[in-house]
């Protein structure tokens, strides 16, 4: 049998050493080995490696090409319905939203949200992400009511959980925002009150309280309400940010700059097409620096 922890070792070692030429060769020899030895189970986390690999490198076309290839595993598999096979589906999604293919995305998300929903049942926060993914990406399509019903499942579901205030109070603004794009200011102002009321009770140190702010103010501007703008402006953090976001594709660079928008943030945010492995800062203080993750890792034993 493969040893996909093996796998998993090897290619986050490459990862970490920035071996990102020697870890695709890796994940295409082991591909060929783990079919040679018949785990075709191992083969299709392998595939959803690549997957990942191709669209951060931006080969859109070589990776629709690799979803399809997976997702013909998986059915061959007999996978169809399981969360492996959601998994795959919303690394499929995520890799087709990357290349501009929206339709498509928009079909994978919404198999794997029929599978959330038998496998995993209405409570799991899973399924509230998948909801608030499904939701942009109909905003992505022109899709206000769709985008809108999505977002309120995901609100639904966060509310049901236990510590998760903020998580709340985000999605509340996210709704928020969704209300005013539709032109509902009676709705916008509603629910970006509920999020300011959460996280004015305790929760004023979260960097989204910011983004609270500033969608408050936008609502207010639209109303016509200047002065109320302009307070909700004055309670936003006038310190320094540097705040700096890149990568080597420029479709995700786009993507993340219209999200930085969605959320109100684009002013205190930098994008750029850029690799990492040039970034360089010369300020002592304050530097995080995180590669956040976007694909689902599938089958690793080890979780």
């Amino acid at each position: 049998m493969y040893d996909i922890n093996s796998f998993f070792e090897r290619l986050d070692w490459f990862y970490e050493n920035h071996r990102l030429d020697h870890a695709e060769n890796f994940m295409r020899e082991q591909l060929k080995t783990a079919g040679e030895e018949g785990d075709y189970g191992a083969q299709l986390s392998i595939m959803n490696e690549l997957m990942g690999f191709l669209r951060t490198q931006g080969r859109h076309q070589e990776n629709l090409a690799q979803i399809e290839e997976a997702l013909t595993l998986a059915g061959r598999l007999g996978l169809e319905g399981t969360l492996p096979y959601a998994t795959t589906l919303l690394n499929a999604a995520t890799g087709c939203r990357a290349a501009g293919e929206l339709l498509k995305a928009c079909e994978y998300y919404e198999k794997a949200i029929g599978i959330y929903e038998k496998q995993l049942g209405p409570d799991d926060y899973r399924l509230a992400s998948l909801y608030n993914n499904m939701s942009i990406l109909k905003s992505d399509l022109k899709d206000g009511p769709g985008a809108l019903e999505c977002l309120k499942k995901a609100l639904a579901i966060v509310e049901r959980q236990p510590g998760s205030r903020v998580e709340e109070a985000v999605t509340y603004t996210n709704l928020g925002l969704l209300y005013m794009n539709l032109g509902e200011t009676k709705q916008a102002d509603e629910a970006s009150g509920k999020a300011l009321a959460i996280f004015e009770d305790g929760y004023t140190e979260d960097p989204h309280y910011a983004s609270a702010l500033a969608a408050r103010g936008e609502i207010e501007v639209k109303r016509g309400n200047l002065d109320a703008a302009e307070e909700a402006m004055d309670k936003e953090f006038h310190g320094k940010y540097d705040i700096w976001g890149g990568d080597v594709d420029p479709r995700a660079v786009a993507i993340a700059r219209d999200n930085a928008r969605k959320a109100g943030v684009e002013d205190v945010v930098r994008f750029e097409v850029a690799d990492m492995r040039n970034f360089r800062r010369e300020d002592t203080y304050g530097q995080l620096v995180t590669n956040p993750p976007y694909g689902e890792r599938l089958l690793e034993k080890r979780e």
